[in-house]
C-alpha cells in the first residue's frame, strides 16, 4: 500500500497495514458491514473530550479534502452511534484514545500490543496506531475480553481484546 490512501481511510503516519494482524486490502472494513448486526450490537463509550477531537478531526479532513468523507465514514458511523460517559464513569477496560491495547489472534495465540492514537502521534515503530486506521477505528469502544473476526488474505482472524491499559496522557 502506499501509506497515504490506505484502505481509503486517510493514514497520516505510515501505515500500520504491515503488523501481522492487519489486512492490507480495502476489505478490513468488511467485517464491520457485513456483521453489522453483531456490530451495532455492542455499546460503544466514549468520553466527551476524545468525542469533540474526533468530531474535529473528521470535519478538519472534510474541508481539506472534500473526498475523504467517504473515507472517513466507519469512524463517523461510530461517534454518531457512542454513548458518552464521563472521565469518573468510564469503565477501565474501555479502548479509548491513548489506550494500550493487547490483542490476541485466538486460533494462533499470536499477540500484538499497541496503542490507540490520534493520526499526528501515528508512529508504527512504537505501535502507535492511528483511530483513521481501520484497526484503529474497529478497535474504538471496545472492552477487554470482546471478540471480533478482521479479513486477512485467505480469510479472517479473530481477534481478542486481552487487556485494555490507560495512558497516564489520556
Amino acid at each position: 500500500c502506499a501509506g497515504v490512501a490506505c484502505h481509503r481511510i486517510v493514514i497520516i503516519r505510515p501505515c500500520p497495514c504491515h503488523l501481522p494482524l492487519v489486512d492490507c486490502r480495502e476489505t478490513s472494513f468488511v467485517f464491520a458491514r457485513e456483521r453489522g448486526k453483531e456490530m451495532n450490537a455492542r455499546e460503544i463509550r466514549m468520553i466527551e473530550r476524545d468525542m469533540v477531537k474526533l468530531r474535529e478531526l473528521i470535519e478538519e479532513a472534510k474541508r481539506g479534502d472534500p473526498r475523504k468523507a467517504a473515507e472517513l465514514r466507519d469512524l463517523e458511523a461510530e461517534l454518531d452511534r457512542a454513548t458518552l460517559l464521563t472521565e469518573e464513569d468510564m469503565p477501565g477496560d474501555v479502548v479509548r484514545m491513548r489506550s494500550e491495547v493487547q490483542l490476541v489472534d485466538v486460533e494462533t495465540g499470536e499477540e500484538l500490543a499497541c496503542q490507540l492514537v490520534f493520526p499526528v502521534e501515528a508512529d508504527i515503530e512504537r505501535m502507535r496506531i492511528s483511530v483513521l486506521a481501520p484497526v484503529g477505528t474497529a478497535i474504538l469502544g471496545f472492552r477487554a475480553g470482546d471478540r471480533f473476526e478482521w479479513p486477512v488474505p485467505g480469510g479472517t482472524r479473530d481477534l481478542l481484546i486481552k487487556a485494555v491499559r490507560q495512558s497516564v496522557a489520556a
